[in-house]
């Protein structure tokens, strides 16, 4: 079977052709930091605790996790990572570039342009969701992701990590409408995502899923259907809250 002929492989190939073109725009808006990936970072401050945090979280992830949080700073308190953002997620996902290259730096900076990206592919996710025309919602996709203030906050990747918000809401709106238990695992697992990236984000993302939750429900069902849906989301809900208690 062609791609031609597979709906599927279609849409897979318009997604990738979509992400690779944000991923164009975040080299573009971070020009010229992003063609000197391998040694170069904005300022010192929060972005040396950025590589820091990244590489020294990621290495113990792996090679001892039961001492995650001792960064080998601030002697001699035991958890001392813990005076920082976790960046748990960040750092898991820069894991593999820092083992194969040695280098914190390369992959801050790699995954700083990927989650621009992914930020963008994600508020164009929502937009689409909207019905917004797939212009427009490419536009809005550019417009979340790379406004100033977030081209700004570049440093703290943990920050600027925040695709899985628009996402989660595109999963809220789906479950409203159907009420399908998949779609409120991955509410709660997106939601869970976006915390373990920054716990800022377990609080503003609850700041706006909830109330969208609240809202579709209404718009959505009847009134006496509610509850039902609300038991539907309560086991994903507790998985997800028992998940992030560690950090908690």
């Amino acid at each position: 079977m062609t791609v031609g002929s597979d709906p599927r492989r279609r849409a897979a190939c318009r997604e990738a052709l979509v992400f690779a073109a944000y991923l164009t725009l975040s080299i573009a808006f971070l020009w010229p930091l992003s063609m000197r990936p391998f040694d170069t970072f904005a300022y010192v401050g929060d972005s040396l605790a950025t590589v820091y945090f990244l590489a020294e979280n990621g290495r113990r992830m792996w090679s001892d996790p039961g001492a995650l949080f001792s960064a080998g700073v601030a002697f001699p308190h035991a958890n001392a990572a813990l005076f920082e953002a976790h960046r748990l997620l960040p750092a898991f996902l820069a894991a593999p570039t820092v083992a194969m290259t040695g280098n914190p730096i390369l992959a801050t900076n790699v995954l700083c342009l990927l989650a621009y990206a992914f930020n963008a592919w994600g508020a164009r996710r929502l937009a689409l969701e909207l019905g917004i025309s797939p212009v427009a919602a490419f536009s809005a996709g550019a417009l979340f992701a790379f406004h100033t203030y977030a081209v700004l906050e570049q440093p703290r990747l943990n920050i600027i990590f925040l695709g899985f918000i628009p996402l989660a809401i595109v999963e809220t709106i789906a479950f409203a409408r159907s009420g399908a238990p998949k779609h409120a695992w991955r509410m709660t697992g997106l939601w869970l995502a976006q915390a373990y990236t920054e716990n800022y984000w377990l609080i503003y993302g609850g700041f706006v899923i909830l109330p969208v939750l609240g809202m579709a429900l209404v718009a959505n069902r009847d009134a006496a259907d509610v509850p039902r849906r609300l038991r539907t989301l309560a086991l994903p809900a507790l998985v997800a809250g028992l998940a992030f208690l560690p950090i908690a």
